[in-house]
């Protein structure tokens, strides 16, 4: 395992920084923001997976089309931490934490956990694509 450490390093937060973040973090554009965050097609394949909030889509599209909603064209995301190891399949798997905010309700942030299963993408070298993400809002119970 330790030899697959600094794939975790690598691959990791990249994620982060292009899904976490930006996908619901980019500056508003005449759409909402939404026309950058079409740009995210390139992180899933058929086979991916996305349960949100207990809603579960797979392929391309329909994961899209969760993330593209215009509810969720104005939120901002703040990270508290992250962590990735190696997977099997050559995979990483990603934990994210944080907090994000809908609108300009600064004053209500919302607790979040997002976790990814990257996968490589056979024939790309170092190219990973999101095979599962799963997104929960956290409570107090």
């Amino acid at each position: 395992m330790e030899r697959e450490a600094p794939l975790c390093r690598q691959a990791g937060p990249p994620v982060i920084g292009h899904m976490v973040v930006p996908t619901r973090d980019d500056p508003p554009t005449a759409d909402g923001g939404i026309a950058t965050r079409n740009n995210l097609a390139s992180l899933y394949r058929p086979e991916s997976m996305l349960t949100w909030e207990g809603a579960q889509q797979q392929g391309s599209a329909a994961l899209l089309g969760a993330l593209l909603k215009p509810e969720l064209s104005n939120i901002k995301h703040k990270v508290a931490s992250s962590d990735a190891q190696p997977a099997s399949g050559g995979g990483v798997l990603v934990i994210v934490t944080g907090a994000l905010v809908i609108d300009t309700a600064f004053d209500k942030p919302m607790l979040f956990v997002e976790t990814f299963n990257l996968q490589p993408i056979p024939g790309q070298p170092g190219g990973f694509f999101i095979n599962n993400e799963l997104f929960r809002l956290i409570f107090a119970v």
